[in-house]
């Protein structure tokens, strides 16, 4: 897949593999964040309003940003990363991790951790860690039951 980057001033489509932290990206509607990064500016300086709940937290942000005269918002899908089913909103300076999508706004992104770096990339770091077949199950009612006969033995002693 590919990404808008700006290098040199000028933009151009780069894969996405070729992304560094520092470079400037352009985010747009139903695309994947292909890298983690900080959203620095809005390409379009218009405030933007889905629904009721959408401008409950623009609001918010707003409130929370009073100093900028300047707030773009946006709203991003995390589903594949929290499981959020709502779209988020989100201003100048927040962070979003790649493989989330944006939902409405395009902005003007700086690359922050690319690859194994991301949040997704240290996710998978982590279930590689996990032991293939591993009961974790089975280990954690095995934790629960300990801890319940422990706390009941407790109890007889305290009573």
């Amino acid at each position: 897949s590919h990404a808008h980057v700006k290098r040199d001033g000028m933009w151009s489509s780069v894969d996405t593999r070729g992304l560094a932290p520092g470079d400037l990206i352009k985010l747009s509607p139903s695309q994947a964040v292909p890298a983690d990064c900080k959203i620095i500016a809005a390409a379009e300086k218009t405030l933007l309003r889905s629904t009721p709940s959408f401008e409950a937290s623009a609001a918010e942000a707003l409130a929370r940003d009073s100093a900028n005269v300047e707030v773009a918002l946006l709203s991003v899908d995390l589903s594949a990363i929290t499981g959020e089913a709502q779209p988020v909103p989100m201003a100048i300076g927040d962070v979003v991790a790649s493989g989330a999508v944006l939902h409405s706004g395009e902005v003007i992104a700086m690359v922050t951790r690319t690859g194994g770096n991301t949040v997704i990339g240290r996710s998978l770091a982590l279930l590689r860690l996990t032991p293939e077949g591993a009961d974790l199950g089975g280990t954690f009612r095995t934790m629960t039951r300990r801890l319940l006969f422990g706390l009941l033995a407790l109890s007889f002693l305290l009573v």
